[in-house]
């Protein structure tokens, strides 16, 4: 997201003042700890009401996780509190954008403006909420002389370069990005966008060479190790956990809910699509990329003490241990919008946990995305994905070995999973579009909807990467896109081991 980021928001929560509590919670989130980030704010508003800190903290919380209601409830309470600053507006304001509320995003973006004229993360967000409305040209208007009178904000300057590769002037955006890219005080992840930015208008401009260069210098921008053992030595352990003869042996809730269906599998996939179809339909949700799931996992993992990880953990768990812990997903994604009779959940790693779902929801569908193995290990290395959540996706060695592993543990779960589950190809979900779309209908056990066959008319706000892309008919331009960058694929072909994926 352009409007706040993490780094903006950890620089903010740092310069109030606030209690050490708050503190260790902030150092939590940071670090990726959602739930003990969440105890401890929690703890510090038990203590004091009125802690605003501790509030925000929590509306960052509820919003990483994808519950946008709620983080609006936290952030309207630090608008009440803290209205005359500019920051406690913008952040509530973000979370309108990604609720879908444009117009009340724009009212919230305006009043931090109102407040300080020229303030950077107001104009960006104001500029972001047009840019997702179609409205380009207004949102580099607003953007264009901001860039210039404050030439030092470099994520101004860089949002201006991206609007003009979508408003088709890709050669001026990177004659921009060059200039910004040679100042020598960009923050790590302000310069890997730079270079995601520029890679991306370059491709425009069909200079793929240069183009490649370009991601090659924005995945090392900003990268992290990627522990390739450790990722093998998880899967072995599912597998070996979850064998066939064990499967047949554990016990499952008695759980007749049919509400979640998760998608799964590889990010670049053609999951958002396939979310964005399953939410047109007027009985069913989209929830985005929830965290939910991954707290019945850590809830296991605590419970199993420190003999016993997840997922041996599962082995001690009764029918009932399993069914308080399905209840609790089911009450957390039923609120996300009352009365849906699907809610699609797209954490795609939950399909490291397709074994636990068979046991927790026994009605649960899985619909498992698939692509061509290069052309989705080659978006992953050009796409932004947070370094953080995806250590793997920095080098196409990594993207490759990860891959594999992915590939792995899925064709276990279809051996021994009893789950129910689509496989979606989306070659063919592009080529014959409306069969592949009915298909995924009828599997969520839905009536069909013309509305599910138009997807892109929703007007549904989008939070991932491909927000710009559901707002299009579906289109064939991404199929086979490795062709473009043959000559430099040889590690990631080689990494992929393509006779056995």
């Amino acid at each position: 997201m352009w409007f706040i980021t993490q780094d903006v928001e950890a620089e903010a929560l740092a310069s109030g003042r606030s209690s050490r509590t708050i503190d260790e919670a902030a150092r939590c989130w940071q670090q990726g700890d959602l739930t003990q980030a969440e105890a401890l704010a929690k703890k510090a508003l038990r203590r004091d009401k009125r802690d605003v800190n501790a509030r925000q903290l929590l509306g960052l919380i509820a919003k990483q996780r994808g519950w946008f209601d709620e983080a609006a409830e936290h952030f309207e309470k630090c608008v009440r509190m803290r209205g005359e600053e500019a920051m406690s507006h913008c952040r509530l304001a973000g979370v309108r954008m990604l609720q879908g509320r444009f117009d009340d995003a724009i009212e919230g973006y305006e009043r931090a403006l109102a407040l300080d004229g020229e303030f950077p993360t107001a104009m960006r967000g104001k500029a972001e909420v047009l840019e997702r409305r179609g409205e380009l040209d207004a949102a580099y208007a607003l953007l264009a002389p901001a860039a210039t009178r404050a030439s030092q904000h470099a994520e101004t300057i860089l949002m201006l370069a991206s609007l003009e590769v979508k408003r088709g002037a890709a050669a001026a955006a990177v004659t921009r990005l060059e200039s910004l890219a040679a100042r020598g005080d960009l923050q790590s992840t302000t310069r890997r966008q730079v270079y995601f930015t520029m890679g991306r208008a370059l491709e425009h401009l069909e200079r793929f060479d240069e183009a490649f260069e370009a991601y090659v210098k924005a995945n090392a921008a900003a990268g992290q190790p990627f522990d390739l053992r450790a990722k093998t030595e998880r899967t072995d352990r599912m597998i070996t956990f979850f064998s066939s003869e064990r499967v047949r042996k554990l016990p499952r809730a008695n759980e007749a809910s049919e509400l979640p269906v998760f998608i799964v599998g590889m990010p670049r996939s053609g999951s958002t699509l396939i979310e964005q179809i399953i939410d047109a339909h007027p009985e069913a949700y989209g929830a985005g990329e929830l965290t939910t799931f991954n707290e019945v996992v850590t809830a296991i993992s605590a419970g199993g003490g420190q003999r016993r990880r997840y997922p041996e953990a599962v082995e001690g768990l009764s029918a009932a241990a399993l069914g308080r812990l399905g209840k609790r997903y089911l009450n957390r994604v039923g609120r996300l919008k009352r009365g849906a009779a699907r809610v699609a959940d797209k954490n795609l790693l939950n399909y490291n946990h397709l074994g636990l779902i068979a046991l927790l929801f026994p009605q649960a569908r899985v619909i498992h995305c698939r692509r061509d193995a290069l052309d989705t290990a080659l978006s992953c290395f050009v796409n932004d994905l947070s370094p953080v959540g995806f250590p793997w996706a920095g080098d196409l060695p990594s993207i490759g070995a990860y891959y594999r592993e992915y590939a792995r543990l899925m064709a276990h779960w279809r051996e021994v999973s009893e789950v129910r589950m689509l496989e979606v190809e989306y070659e063919e979900l592009v080529r014959d579009t409306e069969r592949v779309i009915r298909e995924i209908i009828a599997f969520c056990g839905l009536r069909w909807d013309e509305a599910c066959a138009r997807p892109h008319e929703s007007g549904r706000a989008v939070t991932t990467l491909s927000y710009d892309q559901v707002r299009r008919p579906v289109y064939r331009t991404s199929v086979r896109r490795h062709e473009r960058y043959a000559r430099h694929l040889g590690p990631l072909r080689e990494a992929l081991e393509l006779e056995n994926c």
